[in-house]
């Protein structure tokens, strides 16, 4: 249908009206992107039943939609006066022309937009409100476009005037183009229709074996057990914590070196509403990984020597006995296999200097250019923020620590941060980390999705007997006695908060000669001191299971 005349505005106050009737001198194909038909047929959709204004009008807002996406200033007050009418009337009140004329002339905005023509114009541009949802897209599609450009000025007058550092001013740019992306996305649906197709499909999809695992194995079972994988129902911030030289970089490293290796994992994909992709078939898609992409960021050590512990943590060789000359001839060959392995492995190392807005950067990039699926961060309270603080560290640490949730969530990619414990849980030796334990921060209490604390665990005497007796058979001395020196350590990973499942000690076993971590119960199980009983083999181990092996539900 054609649009109607707004010949009738002539008398209207020309500052108060459309931007562009301040620059009649400009072609319309100069004027900023913007469609004054599409605005107009928006609003019309919205007026175009009384009884459903309030019901159109939150689904809008429920997209996103604001005033400002209106780039005429006619509109703007159009669509806030609905608003408040919609805020205030009883929900008896129908929201209709009449009363939105009489909110306007009230509130002395009438002149602003000519005259009560104007608002049946509107009403009148659309035939029904079926496109409402088409016009919503051409409107957010357009204010971004605006808004992008109006950014990109902003920066270029800012770097003109003050003239900051290359990379402040591009970090600048980027917080803004993401904040304003963050602003033009849908905010959150209701249960029925966006979540719960969600988890009906997670549980249409399972099958025994490895439906569970939903995030990246670590190559410890009990964890595996326990967290179904890092980054699986939404558990991006993983934070493990410890006291110096309990093993931090050690078992991060041990992760990463399985993940790029060796861990054979499903990753779902999702469509915009949530719910899992499907085949041809109506099954659910996803892609199978192996050699998974990690990036490291070492704020501690240098990358030589972060791949030097990869190729010992690998071989299982003897570092030590390697440094001081005395390597027998069988640790040669492993460590040969292992070198080839860890330089074929698709792990990025980062060990440069930077800020926390630099490392955000960096992980969008490298996710970018390298599909990095797992980021790990040595450690967190070595990292500095660009913003001056005062030497307020406690504040700087919970920016940055918000910082790396925030990246973490925009990536989806799971996160592993590593951070030091402070002295408190060495006063008291015999009681378990908490995690006010953590040094200099409590946002990341806030902020972890998991958090857990590496430790050497009090032993009862039963357990303390039953261990060293098995380290006497498994590392004799020359005389008789225990080779304390090659025995491994009992070092637990007590996951003190999870979001989405339980907490408790993971036993652990640390081979400090080789940095190497492996599960206590597994070694047990291997070595033939127990066992095993149902369900201790995690199921990343087990081979899938055919659907015609699968119990018919008759």
């Amino acid at each position: 249908m054609s649009i109607p005349s707004t010949s009738h505005e002539a008398g209207a106050d020309p500052k108060l009206r459309r931007r562009k009737a301040t620059r009649p001198d400009v072609p319309m194909e100069e004027l900023p992107h913007h469609s004054e038909e599409v605005e107009r047929a928006l609003l019309g959709c919205l007026l175009y039943d009384a009884p459903l204004v309030r019901e159109r009008l939150d689904g809008v807002r429920q997209a996103g939609l604001i005033a400002e996406w209106f780039y005429d200033l006619r509109h703007q007050v159009i669509f806030h006066n609905i608003e408040r009418l919609a805020a205030t009337l009883p929900e008896a009140a129908h929201i209709d022309l009449i009363i939105l004329f009489q909110r306007l002339r009230e509130s002395g905005e009438l002149d602003q937009i000519g005259d009560v023509a104007y608002l049946n114009a509107c009403q009148d541009s659309v035939p029904g409100a079926a496109n409402i949802a088409y016009y919503l897209d051409i409107l957010r599609e357009k204010w971004l476009v605006r808004r992008t450009l109006a950014l990109v000025a902003e920066a270029s007058m800012e770097f003109k005037e003050s003239s900051p550092s290359v990379d402040a001013a591009l970090q600048t740019l980027q917080d803004r183009i993401e904040r304003l992306a963050d602003q033009s996305v849908p905010r959150s649906s209701h249960l029925a229709k966006v979540f719960m197709p969600a988890v009906i499909d997670g549980i249409e999809d399972y099958h025994r074996g490895h439906a569970q695992m939903r995030g990246i194995p670590t190559g410890l079972d009990y964890v595996d057990k326990m967290v179904c994988g890092l980054g699986g129902l939404n558990t991006k911030m993983n934070i493990i914590a410890g006291r110096p030289s309990t093993g931090k970089t050690a078992l991060a490293l041990d992760i990463a070196q399985h993940v790029a290796c060796d861990a054979s994992w499903f990753k779902p994909l999702y469509n915009a509403d949530f719910t899992r992709k499907k085949d041809e078939k109506g099954e659910s898609v996803a892609i199978h990984m192996t050699k998974t992409p990690v990036g490291i960021f070492s704020f501690e050590m240098t990358s030589l020597a972060l791949v030097d512990r990869l190729v010992f943590q690998r071989a299982r060789a003897d570092k030590q006995r390697w440094r001081n000359g005395f390597a027998v001839d069988g640790d040669l060959p492993p460590l040969v296999k292992a070198s080839t392995e860890i330089t074929q492995a698709p792990i990025h190392i980062d060990d440069v200097p930077c800020t926390a807005e630099q490392l955000c950067a960096k992980a969008r990039q490298m996710h970018r250019q390298h599909g990095i699926e797992l980021f790990i961060i040595d450690y967190i309270q070595l990292i500095y923020s660009q913003k001056d603080f005062r030497g307020d560290r406690v504040q700087e640490l919970a920016y940055i620590s918000r910082l790396l949730t925030l990246t973490a969530k925009a990536l989806n990619v799971p996160f592993i941060v590593l951070a030091q414990m402070n002295r408190d849980s060495d006063k008291e030796p015999n009681r378990d980390p908490r995690l006010s334990d953590l040094k200099d921060s409590g946002a990341l209490e806030q902020d972890g999705d998991l958090i857990a604390f590496l430790h050497e665990p009090k032993l009862s005497d039963d357990k303390k007997e039953k261990w060293e007796t098995q380290r006497g058979q498994e590392w004799p001395a020359k005389g008789g006695e225990v080779d304390w020196s090659k025995a491994p350590r009992r070092i637990n990973l007590l996951i003190a908060k999870y979001r989405n499942g339980p907490t408790g000690a993971c036993e652990l076993l640390f081979f400090k000669s080789c940095m190497h971590f492996e599960d206590y119960n597994k070694w047990e199980v291997a070595k033939g001191y127990k066992k095993a009983s149902a369900g201790e083999v995690s199921p990343r181990q087990q081979p899938l299971i055919d659907d015609e092996d699968v119990p018919n539900e008759n």
